[in-house]
């Protein structure tokens, strides 16, 4: 027999990761060639080095339902944008730590890998939700 939560706990439970866990959750690009998995070290993430770099911080929606129907929370639109065109030239994916702690949470290669971080033009807008889809959390990155 599975137990089926009802969307109220769903929401509860989106808002306790919110508040808790993802709370002050710090957003990091990396710039080598790396398709990280469950098993990646985190020591192996070259952090980004572009001009003007900067950690971003993700701050987060209430709990709410999707368009789609699933429960969800949603952060604020991080842009990472250089300032010049010294440093790394290309951005490979993004790693979450958590704050404090600095636990790697969440990391992901971006689908079209490498993004270019050469010049102020190729600045980058980045938005994380994070989903209950079939019984499971889900982190997208749009």
């Amino acid at each position: 027999m599975d137990l089926i939560a009802r969307a109220v706990y769903d929401l509860a439970a989106l808002d306790a990761l919110r508040a808790g866990v993802l709370l002050g959750l710090k957003v990091d690009l990396f710039s080598n060639d790396i398709i990280p998995n469950r098993d990646t070290d985190p020591a192996d993430l070259d952090v980004a080095t572009y001009a003007g770099y900067a950690q971003a911080t993700a701050t987060w929606t209430a709990a709410s339902i999707s368009d789609d129907g699933h429960p969800e929370i949603v952060s604020n639109q991080m842009i990472f944008r250089p300032t010049g065109s010294s440093g790394s030239t290309v951005a490979y994916g993004l790693y979450c730590t958590t704050d404090p702690g600095g636990i790697v949470a969440f990391m992901a290669r971006f689908d079209n890998a490498p993004i270019p971080t050469a010049s102020a033009a190729d600045d980058l807008r980045i938005t994380l939700r994070v989903r209950i889809v079939n019984g499971g959390i889900v982190v997208t990155v749009s």
